[in-house]
């Protein structure tokens, strides 16, 4: 059980997305292959979250 006003490390996630992301990008120099790598993730999915929010589903 929570006490309130904790979070959870799954409500974390977009905070260190909107952190990490651009962090990894510069490091390769913009090649979203290599972020993706890094991350774990696909190409696709690196560039989902790099979409704004108004052009996600």
């Amino acid at each position: 059980m929570r006490r309130s006003g904790q979070v959870g490390p799954v409500a974390l996630l977009p905070d260190l997305q909107r952190r990490l992301i651009p962090r990894i990008l510069e490091r390769v120099k913009g090649n979203q292959v290599k972020a993706a790598q890094i991350l774990g993730i696909s190409r696709n999915t690196l560039r989902g979250h790099l979409r704004p929010p108004e052009e996600k589903p």
